[in-house]
């Protein structure tokens, strides 16, 4: 229940794992997300500024639209709706250094203390765990940026980015 009132939050629509309702849950559930992490490699290395459009087309068209983000059809929907080329998308992701790019970061996160999913880190030094720590990075984003004071004066200081 909470997953969507996070979702609310951050004016984020996204269908519930675990809804009674079957028809409001992502299908597949679980799914093979494999291409589409490598993809983001590919959005972030050779993707000339489209990671982040990348990224959030790949989690709405999933969490949000329930397309199978395993298959190629979807991916080509999405790459291309950011403006990036499928066919150059496919090669990479389908090649060596897509997996080595994966499993690099995979290694780095689990060598910094990292643990599962969501982790993110800022400037190295700061670790957050979980979607609930959301507000915690926002405040160390601004704090880092020069934007925001330590106090926070609470919660007031989310998603002013």
């Amino acid at each position: 229940a909470d997953l969507q009132e996070w979702a609310d939050a951050y004016n984020l629509c996204i269908l519930g794992p675990y809804d009674i309702d079957k028809s409001k849950r992502p299908n597949p559930f679980p799914v093979n997300s494999v291409k589409s992490l490598r993809g983001a490699g590919y959005a972030a290395e050779k993707g000339q500024g489209h990671f982040l459009e990348y990224s959030k087309k790949v989690f709405h068209s999933y969490w949000g639209e329930s397309k199978d983000i395993s298959k190629d059809d979807v991916l080509k929907e999405i790459v291309e709706s950011v403006g990036l080329d499928f066919h150059s998308f496919q090669q990479y992701i389908n090649n060596q250094e897509a997996k080595d790019v994966v499993r690099k970061n995979t290694e780095e996160c689990i060598s910094r203390g990292g643990f599962g999913s969501p982790t993110m880190f800022v400037n190295k030094d700061y670790m957050y765990f979980g979607n609930d720590r959301l507000p915690l990075l926002e405040r160390r984003i601004l704090l880092e940026s020069g934007k925001g004071n330590a106090s926070g004066g609470g919660i007031g200081w989310v998603s002013r980015l």
